[in-house]
């Protein structure tokens, strides 16, 4: 399976609709960034859309939008 596109609403950290596009052209993919910036919230979105694998709705939804 070939991923083109994330997108995310509203996912832990990240607020409203966020869409990476993913380069058809590489092979490798390097996700960097700050602590905290959401590098491993994006693996277990992922996680979760591929595997079912999730945990509480409280845990999975960005704060502000569950405000």
């Amino acid at each position: 399976m070939k991923i083109n596109k994330i997108k995310l609403f509203n996912y832990r950290q990240y607020c409203n609709e966020q869409v990476i596009n993913i380069p058809e052209n590489g092979k490798i993919i390097i996700i960097r960034g700050e602590n905290g910036a959401g590098k491993t919230n994006l693996i277990n979105g992922l996680t979760w859309c591929l595997y079912n694998e999730k945990t509480s709705i409280k845990e999975l939804i960005n704060d502000k939008a569950l405000n």
